[in-house]
């Protein structure tokens, strides 16, 4: 498995459909200073531990046949993936032109670290976070935001095994927020 710190952030070459989505966005989150690792989506592995225990994390493909996890982590500033919550929903189809409209739930996963965005700064400035996010946002078509979570780190990463997480990965120095969305696309079936 790949090293969460030297993981390079893959960019698919040539995306079509849900995945060119995706990559427009992401290539807009990319410009905001303390998003050191802008992934792309992230899928759900699963893994026993020792005990048996099933553990969930979310994890990204980063080549050569190798997976990063993008769990919380202090090697980075800050990083964020994407993480799609429910099936494709066709919603519409143009026979004429052979394309069919999509829309699917996802979710943005923000993590970062507030001393090293700042270091003189001793507070909680997630607003900051959210404007950032919101001004790139706001300039992506095809996406609606549906809500923000902010405040409960159980909600942020519902699908994931956050248990071995300590506090310090969770509670300031380090916040978190997750946008869920839901994305539009056009599908060509010709």
């Amino acid at each position: 498995m790949s090293n969460y710190k030297d993981a390079t952030v893959p960019v698919i070459q040539n995306p079509i459909n849900l995945d060119l989505q995706i990559e427009l966005i992401r290539a807009k989150l990319a410009t905001i200073s303390w998003i050191e690792k802008p992934y792309g989506r992230a899928f759900i592995h699963a893994g026993t531990d020792d005990l048996g225990t099933t553990k969930r994390e979310p994890k990204v493909y980063v080549g050569e046949r190798e997976h990063a996890s993008v769990m919380p982590n202090d090697n980075t500033t800050g990083m964020c993936f994407f993480y799609v919550t429910s099936p494709e929903t066709p919603t519409d189809y143009n026979n004429v032109g052979k394309k069919q409209q999509k829309e699917v739930d996802c979710s943005i996963i923000f993590w970062w670290n507030y001393h090293k965005i700042d270091k003189t700064r001793n507070e909680v400035f997630i607003e900051q976070q959210k404007k950032d996010v919101e001004a790139v946002m706001y300039t992506c078509r095809g996406q609606e935001i549906i809500n923000i979570i902010d405040d409960d780190s159980r909600a942020i990463w519902a699908e994931f095994d956050i248990s071995e997480l300590g506090d310090e990965l969770l509670l300031y120095p380090c916040g978190a927020m997750r946008y869920n969305l839901k994305l539009s696309y056009i599908t060509d079936c010709s």
